[in-house]
C-alpha cells in the first residue's frame, strides 16, 4: 500500500511540470509558426514591392529579380493569383460620393486596389525567367482570360518566352470562348518563331475565326512560324473559304519583317530533293511580294527542272515580274524551245505580257508561231503582236 500510495505522488508531482513543459512547447510553437507567418508575409510584401518596381523599369529592381532567378517563383505564382477583397474594392469605387473627411480618413487607412499591377508585374517577372518558368504554365495559361489591364497581355508574353513547352496549353485556349484569350495564345505563339510549328493547323482554323483581330493575330503567327507557315497560308489562299483567304492573302502580300527571314527558308526549299515541295515554295516565294529578288533567282534556278510542274511554277514566278531584266528575257526565251507544250505556251504568254521589253524574244516567237500544238502557236503569235504594238518603232527583229 505504501509503495502505491508514494507513486501516487509522484504522479501528481509529476503532471505539473509536464503541463508547464508541454504549455511551454506549443507556445514557442505557435510563436514560431507566427514569426514563420510574419516572415513569409514580409518576404512576400518585399517580391510584390519588387516586382512592381521592376515592372516600371527600376534598373535596382530588375537587378534584384534577376539575382533571385527561379527563387523567386513559387512566390510570383502567388502574387500572379492576387486579388483585392471585395470591400476593398467597393470602397474604393463609392469613394468619390463620400464627404471630404471621410474619403481622407478612408485614404490613410486603406489602399487603393492594384492586384491588377500586381498581377501584370508578376506575369512580367516570370516572362524573364524564360523556360526556366516552365512550372507556371498553367497559371499563366489561366491568366490569358484575365480581363482586367494588361494582365492577359503580359501572361501571353511570358507563355511566348517560355517557349516550346507552353505550345499545347496554347493550342486548347486558341479554341477558348473569349476572343481575347484566344488572340493572346495566338500572340504568345507568334513569339516563339518555329518552336511553335505543331500550332499551324489550329492557327489555320482561327484564320476563319469570327473576331477579326483573331484572324490577324493567327495569321501573322503563321508568318513568324516559318516556311511551313506560308505553306499553310498559301493553301488557304487556294483552297479556303472566307473569311479566311481574305486574311491569308493580306497576310502573305503586307511587308511584314518576318517575311525576310521565311523567304530564305523557302528559297532553300527550292532545291528539295521533293518536286512538290519545290513547285509549292516558287508560288510562295512568289506570293511574298518583299521577296521578290529571291523569287526570281530561286526560278531562273528551276526554268529547267527535271519535272514540268516545277518549270511551270518557275515560269509563273518570273512572269509577275512587272519589268524584267535581259537575265529573265533570254531565260524564258530557252524556255521556248521546252518539250511540253504547256510550258511553251506559257513562256510565251509571260513574254508577250511584257511587251517591247520583251523584244529580244521575237525570233524565237516568229518560228513558234507555226508551232504544232495550236495552244502554243497562238500564244506565240499573241505575244508577237503584242511585242510589236508595244513599240511601234521596232521595226526589225533582233537576234537572241
Amino acid at each position: 500500500m505504501r509503495i502505491g500510495w508514494l507513486d501516487s505522488r509522484l504522479k501528481n508531482r509529476l503532471i505539473i511540470p509536464i503541463a508547464a513543459l508541454t504549455a511551454c512547447l506549443l507556445l514557442g510553437l505557435s510563436v514560431g509558426l507566427r514569426r514563420q507567418r510574419a516572415d513569409d508575409v514580409a518576404r512576400r510584401e518585399s517580391l510584390k514591392a519588387v516586382s512592381l518596381l521592376a515592372y516600371q523599369g527600376n534598373s535596382n529592381a530588375l537587378a534584384r529579380m534577376e539575382t533571385l532567378g527561379t527563387n523567386a517563383l513559387p512566390e510570383l505564382l502567388r502574387l500572379l493569383q492576387t486579388h483585392d477583397s471585395f470591400l476593398r474594392r467597393q470602397t474604393w469605387t463609392h469613394l468619390p460620393r463620400l464627404p471630404t473627411y471621410w474619403r481622407q480618413q478612408i485614404a490613410k487607412r486603406y489602399s487603393p486596389p492594384r492586384a491588377e499591377a500586381t498581377r501584370e508585374a508578376a506575369a512580367r517577372a516570370l516572362g524573364r525567367l524564360g523556360p526556366d518558368a516552365s512550372a507556371a504554365i498553367p497559371a499563366l495559361t489561366q491568366a490569358l482570360r484575365d480581363n482586367q489591364g494588361r494582365v492577359r497581355w503580359e501572361a501571353s508574353s511570358a507563355l511566348g518566352r517560355i517557349g516550346k513547352a507552353a505550345v499545347l496549353p496554347l493550342i486548347t485556349t486558341l479554341e477558348a470562348d473569349d476572343a481575347r484569350a484566344r488572340q493572346a495564345a495566338a500572340a504568345a505563339l507568334g513569339q516563339m518563331g518555329p518552336d511553335a510549328a505543331d500550332a499551324i493547323p489550329a492557327l489555320v482554323g482561327r484564320l476563319a475565326d469570327p473576331d477579326q483581330a483573331v484572324r490577324n493575330s493567327a495569321a501573322y503567327t503563321l508568318v513568324t512560324v516559318g516556311a511551313p507557315g506560308v505553306l499553310a497560308l498559301l493553301a488557304t489562299l487556294e483552297e479556303g473559304r472566307e473569311p479566311a483567304r481574305t486574311v491569308a492573302a493580306r497576310a502573305l502580300t503586307n511587308s511584314y519583317l518576318p517575311h525576310f527571314r521565311v523567304a530564305s527558308e523557302l528559297y532553300a526549299m527550292t532545291q528539295d530533293e521533293s518536286p512538290a515541295r519545290r513547285k509549292r515554295s516558287l508560288e510562295a516565294l512568289r506570293a511574298i511580294r518583299v521577296a521578290s529578288g529571291l523569287a526570281t533567282q530561286a526560278a531562273l534556278a528551276r526554268i529547267q527542272d527535271p519535272v514540268s510542274e516545277v518549270r511551270m511554277a518557275a515560269i509563273e514566278t518570273l512572269s509577275g515580274l512587272p519589268e524584267p531584266d535581259e537575265t529573265v528575257v533570254r531565260a524564258l526565251t530557252v524556255a521556248l524551245r521546252d518539250e511540253a507544250a504547256g510550258i511553251r505556251a506559257a513562256a510565251a504568254t509571260a513574254l508577250g505580257g511584257w511587251g517591247p521589253s520583251a523584244r529580244l524574244a521575237l525570233p524565237e516567237l516568229t518560228r513558234l508561231a507555226t508551232d504544232q500544238d495550236p495552244s502554243v502557236s497562238e500564244a506565240a503569235a499573241k505575244a508577237r503582236q503584242q511585242i510589236l504594238q508595244g513599240s511601234p518603232t521596232l521595226s526589225e527583229e533582233p537576234g537572241p
